[in-house]
């Protein structure tokens, strides 16, 4: 059973975002807690006092935690050259159209404050119109760099963005036993 952590609702769809009901736990030979980097352990701790509470029992190799990690930005005009965070702190906005674009935030937040932010929907389908109006709105507040991820750069690869610096964070997901 995977539980992501950085939300308090359990319930299962429709009402939450859980895929099966908290008393699947009582079945399940392995539990993988997902994205517990990004809480506070205090909330970890709570996700897995309510795991025990359903009746699973954590013995060596059935308890892992799926972290979500970002690495150096790389310039969408050229993957190989890896860049650092410094090298676009403090003029960067983002933007994102994927499921949970609060999570890709608070991740870049922990390596360089973000000072504007555009979300599109998840499955969202770039257009040129998208990027001249990000572009326009960046100019206007001084802002350099825009920072994406690797699903939209696959959404946005084919549109004219020579003139802009545009840079893709990598997501990586790393997966430790408790």
């Amino acid at each position: 059973v995977l539980i992501d952590v950085t939300g308090k609702n359990s319930f299962p769809i429709p009402v939450g975002r859980f895929r099966e009901p908290m008393s699947s736990l009582r079945r399940a030979k392995y539990v993988i807690v997902s994205k517990s980097n990004l809480v506070p352990p205090e909330d970890k701790q709570d996700w897995l006092d309510k795991i025990a509470k359903q009746g699973f029992t954590v013995e060596k190799g059935n308890l892992f935690f799926l972290n979500y990690i970002i690495g150096e930005p790389y310039p969408l005009k050229n993957p190989q050259q890896r860049s650092m965070w410094n090298d676009i702190r403090g003029t960067t906005a983002l933007a994102s159209s994927i499921a949970r674009p609060d999570i890709f935030k608070n991740m870049v937040e922990m390596r360089s404050p973000i000072r504007e932010q555009y979300v599109f929907s998840d499955h969202y389908i770039w257009t040129q119109k998208d990027l001249v109006k990000i572009k326009e709105d960046m100019k206007k507040k001084n802002l350099k760099f825009l920072l994406i991820t690797e699903k939209d750069e696959v959404k946005i690869r084919h549109l004219d963005h020579n003139d802009m610096s545009i840079y893709v964070a990598p997501l990586a997901v790393e997966l430790t036993p408790e």
